[in-house]
């Protein structure tokens, strides 16, 4: 089973058909917003890591083609949610209002200026140029007379407020530096202009620009990309929606401009809209899961996805955390017996031993009793589980079993072979087998485990 969820048409399509992540009504709400704007504007569409902005962005590429693309082949399986959209439309014209572009900034990161990497980008995903030799053919000028215009050294501006920059370029005839003494800035923006009008998808009102994983680029061209989209796409037929971590970000600005600078407050300039992403339903993911047959799976659900909500992992880390849950189940135990350890004891252990390594140490050292006992704790369900396992009083929200005598028996008294047994609660246990069969399982993978 491939526990990754990538980016994938497929995977698009399917999460949109089942709302596995639950963020159709996100999709919904931000679609909206987007059909709704009459003028320019730059969006920050904000989550920490591994939250899935990459993923949610790219479904909203695919609905907004099905919504304003004609001729646009809608697939099947999300047909009635697309339906659904336009119907809440039905008094809005959405076709050929907007078109949508994906870009990946820290793919081109090592470009010299952002702004050309955009533009080609642009062109790459604008039907009407892609394989249009002589629509491209007609830009080169255009492209040309820009190139040089963006490696300015130095700006200042005027008492009129009018602003100038020096700067180096290159002939692209004979590709030797010549100085220009001033250049106006506007006389920059009008030779942009030109070039927008080539590239402007046919037919679409407006371009809505996604640019993701802005904060994983070296801080020189993120913060170009940012101004140069500022100062040269002033247009209303634009929109730009930035898939970032806001708080990275903002250690990006210190590191270009200095501590001095506030990072918030020069992205709170920057941007006209901020909105936050909701969580994924890291519960209705998993349950869309087929993760591992076991006999007792509904004991093992019930754990996994109770130590994804004690520790609240992202959509990233709850995949890693299936991902090394079925590589251990695949490769080690995917037998009968052992139902303690291997369908509550690992699942519980391993989500530990990926947030706090330091406590599952403890843990299995057997200096943590306390410690192992409070995590549990958090869980009504886990507690649950436990006494219905060891048969004693399952629907109280305390251990009704002795369970110091079980943390003794799994971490303190190592008796590494034989089959003696030791009674907890109402089931008795082989002890040392159970023992051997739960630190097996935790050591596989070991190096690849621990929480980033």
């Amino acid at each position: 089973m491939n526990t990754e969820l990538k980016p994938t048409q497929e995977n698009i399509i399917k999460t949109i058909k089942d709302n596995i992540l639950g963020r159709n009504n996100t999709i919904k709400i931000f679609t909206k917003m987007l059909y709704s704007m009459s003028e320019q504007n730059i969006i920050s569409l904000n989550g920490d890591w591994g939250t899935g902005k990459t993923f949610f962005i790219k479904q909203l590429v695919e609905v907004i083609k099905c919504l304003s693309v004609e001729n646009y082949e809608v697939d099947k399986d999300i047909l009635v949610f697309i339906k659904e959209l336009e119907k809440e439309f039905e008094n809005i014209e959405i076709k050929n209002q907007i078109y949508p572009i994906y870009f990946n900034a820290w793919e081109y990161d090592s470009n010299e200026d952002p702004l050309l990497t955009l533009i080609y980008s642009i062109i790459e995903q604008n039907p009407n140029l892609k394989d249009n030799a002589k629509a491209n053919e007609s830009m080169k000028e255009k492209i040309y007379r820009i190139i040089s215009s963006f490696k300015v050294g130095l700006s200042f501006s005027d008492n009129t407020g009018k602003t100038y920059g020096m700067e180096l370029q290159c002939n692209p005839n004979t590709n030797k530096p010549i100085t220009k003494d001033i250049i106006s800035i506007e006389e920059l923006k009008n030779t942009f202009k030109e070039l927008l009008e080539d590239v402007k998808v046919e037919k679409a009102n407006k371009l809505v620009i996604f640019i993701d994983e802005l904060d994983r680029c070296n801080p020189s061209f993120a913060i170009k990309l940012l101004e140069r989209i500022k100062h040269f796409f002033d247009d209303d037929r634009f929109i730009f929606v930035f898939s970032t971590n806001l708080n990275e970000l903002q250690y990006t600005v210190k590191k270009f401009y200095g501590e001095g600078i506030d990072g918030y407050t020069y992205l709170d300039k920057f941007f006209d809209l901020q909105f936050s992403l909701p969580n994924v339903d890291i519960e209705k993911y998993i349950n869309s899961l087929n993760i591992i047959q076991l006999s007792d799976s509904r004991y093992f659900d019930i754990c996994l996805k109770e130590m994804t909500k004690i520790y609240d992992f992202s959509l990233r880390n709850c995949n890693r955390y299936i991902k090394l849950v079925s590589l251990t189940y695949n490769f080690i135990y995917n037998s009968s017996g052992y139902s303690l350890v291997k369908v509550v004891l690992f699942p519980i252990l391993l989500a530990i031993k990926m947030k706090d390594i330091n406590i599952y140490n403890k843990i299995i050292a057997g200096t943590g009793e306390e410690e192992f006992k409070s995590i549990i704790m958090k869980s009504e369900n886990i507690v649950k589980v436990l006494n219905r396992y060891f048969e004693t009083e399952e629907s109280k929200t305390e251990l009704t079993f002795e369970y110091s005598e079980l943390y003794k028996w799994l971490f303190i008294n190592k008796h590494e072979v034989g089959w003696e047994e030791v009674k907890i609660g109402n089931k008795r246990l082989e002890y040392a087998e159970n023992r051997r069969v739960l630190f097996e399982m935790l050591s596989f993978l070991n190096d690849f485990v621990i929480y980033q």
